[in-house]
């Protein structure tokens, strides 16, 4: 590997995540959505929670933080939902009532929510031992014991804790040393759970090397130097089928044809 790494342009991590498992994927989620006959609020429950806790982080009493959370996912909640309000409003209760009481290791909060380049951390602080550390809330509405290691293994080679540790560490001049997954877990068995994942700046940049090499071609594919390939391996998920799986096997990527079950969007990508 070349010592000087020629960055480019940097892409967001969830971006560089969906690039990865299909570059057409990545490229049509940018013009197309497909409308489910249910909205799942997993996700809008554990963006309300990471509200309410980046109100208390930031020094903001217990009820405030419920309030705020609360106004999230009231604001947010889908019409399509596959839970209904009052329970999503109860969930992200559960949910702060748990993070607000983990037992967190750090001395001193340097960043709550602050951006660093195109991410933005929930928290940056001095751990126990003075290192340089990040905190990522990841709430899970169920989590069976079963699938307990596999969901800690995603976190040791994910994209967003190392581009966490590369950003940070840059803007503060030294190695981060450790990226927490802050891992709330609402059932069946309700806890918290602190999962460190160690940064070795040496692991950092064999991690730039490829995910800078990514975002040349995804720079490339929107300048139109490029085209965005399909990637049949990505097209079934742990979920199930790929959002726009009969955009490939039953209109072999025809965008023409898309209006049929598709809705074309300005981007869905947050800038």
């Amino acid at each position: 590997m070349s010592k000087t790494i020629n960055v480019g342009p940097v892409y967001p991590p969830y971006m560089l995540d969906d690039f990865q498992r299909c570059a057409l994927f990545w490229d049509l989620k940018k013009r197309w959505k497909n409308n489910p006959a249910k909205e799942w609020t997993a996700n809008h429950i554990g963006n309300a929670v990471g509200k309410g806790l980046e109100y208390f982080l930031k020094g903001a009493g217990i009820e405030e933080s419920f309030v705020k959370g609360e106004e999230n996912i009231r604001a947010n909640y889908p019409q399509r939902a596959d839970r209904t309000l009052k329970g999503c409003v109860e969930l992200v209760r559960q949910g702060l009532e748990l993070g607000m009481n983990t037992n967190f290791s750090f001395k001193e909060i340097l960043a709550v929510e602050e951006p660093y380049g195109r991410t933005r951390p929930d928290l940056v602080a001095r751990d126990y031992d003075d290192a340089l550390a990040v905190w990522d809330h990841k709430l899970k509405v169920e989590l069976d014991d079963k699938y307990y290691e596999k969901e800690l293994a995603k976190y040791d080679i994910s994209n967003q804790f190392f581009e966490y540790a590369w950003v940070v560490g840059a803007k503060y001049g030294e190695p981060v040393e450790r990226v927490y997954a802050h891992i709330i877990i609402l059932g069946p068995s309700p806890r918290t759970v602190l999962h460190p994942v160690k940064m070795q700046p040496e692991h950092v940049k064999h991690w730039l090397h490829g995910a800078s090499r990514d975002w040349h071609h995804m720079k490339a594919i929107e300048e139109g130097e490029e085209e965005a390939q399909s990637r049949y391996t990505g097209c079934i998920t742990s979920y199930g089928p790929c959002a726009y799986h009969e955009g490939c096997h039953t209109f072999h990527g025809d965008e023409s044809a898309f209006p049929a079950i598709y809705e074309r969007v300005k981007s869905r990508y947050a800038s």
